[in-house]
């Protein structure tokens, strides 16, 4: 963190405010970025931010798995999509496919009242995944996505 280098020159022509993004753990030069410009859409780079290409889908929220030593694989979140599947990408970001479930929680609210916020792997084990969301959710899987229990909710809390 002693020096920085800006990003900016190489951004997509028309794009420049980043709405998220990420950068792989085990591959600094894989980057994904959802940014907003003409109209928003997602981005990745697989040189370190030198170029970015638009992705095949648009990805509004994505993690980088810390368990990925080629720093390809993400799990992504499009809050307009109508398929209710996490997209998932295991070539850096570059295409995307519907893959895991969502919560049931996210799939039986009432006009997406309830949106994904993060998504957090945890740090040793591979198939434990956090996500947290909004109305105070926060979610976990032990077993890479397939289900998942709430481990946090507005009625958990105590008045």
């Amino acid at each position: 963190g002693t020096t920085w280098k800006s990003l900016l020159d190489n951004m997509p022509q028309g794009y420049g405010a980043v709405r998220s993004s990420d950068v792989s753990p085990t591959n600094f030069k894989h980057i994904f970025g959802y940014l907003s410009g003409e109209s928003d859409k997602s981005f990745y780079s697989l040189d370190g931010g030198q170029t970015f290409k638009a992705t095949d889908n648009d990805v509004y929220l994505a993690r980088f798995d810390p368990h990925d030593s080629e720093g390809n694989h993400l799990l992504g979140y499009n809050f307009w999509s109508m398929e209710k599947k996490f997209l998932e990408s295991f070539d850096g970001g570059a295409t995307w496919e519907y893959t895991k479930e969502f919560p049931k929680e996210i799939l039986n609210s009432n006009n997406n009242k309830i949106r994904i916020s993060q998504i957090t792997w945890d740090a040793k084990d591979k198939n434990t995944i956090y996500i947290s969301g909004s109305g105070g959710y926060a979610w976990k899987s032990t077993d890479n996505g397939k289900t998942w229990q709430v481990i946090l909710s507005l009625e958990k809390l105590p008045d």
